[in-house]
């Protein structure tokens, strides 16, 4: 097995993660709120998801775009970071997926009750996550020198 693996190619494949893990849900969200699910309260439910989720696909963007403009450098991460990284982050997706999917089938009134509530579970996840995304996506390890 590998022991350690391009940095771009990590950052791209956390990238697409994201993107596909946070795209759906938010689909769903917009879906719903066109179809009257949240009646007056969609500014609420977008409220609960927009920090979930856009915060961290902007810093992905502006380090992805970033690293675009300059040569390409070899830098590498251990394999087994990746994959703590893609394991959280993918635990994070579907957790915060499950609070919209499930929502119909648990007994709470009002939808933006559960968002509220999710909240307690959602959030240290998340400051996980982001911990270990920020070291990813900011942390710039030296360029390997010529020999």
């Amino acid at each position: 097995m590998k022991e350690n693996t391009s940095l771009e190619i990590a950052r791209n494949r956390l990238a697409k993660i994201w993107f596909i893990g946070s795209g759906v849900p938010f689909l769903i969200l917009v879906v719903q709120s066109i179809l009257g699910k949240y009646a007056d309260k969609v500014k609420e439910a977008f409220t609960w998801f927009i920090p979930t989720v856009f915060p961290t696909l902007t810093l992905m963007i502006s380090v992805i775009g970033a690293a675009a403009l300059i040569p390409k450098e070899n830098r590498v991460i251990r394999t087994s970071f990746l994959k703590l990284t893609v394991g959280v982050s993918i635990a994070y997706l579907v957790i915060l997926s499950l609070v919209l999917f499930l929502q119909p089938f648990g007994n709470f009134e009002d939808p933006i009750e559960l968002f509220s509530m999710s909240n307690f579970f959602i959030t240290p996840i998340q400051g996980v996550v982001v911990a270990a995304l920020g070291f990813l996506f900011t942390s710039d390890q030296p360029r390997d020198k010529p020999e």
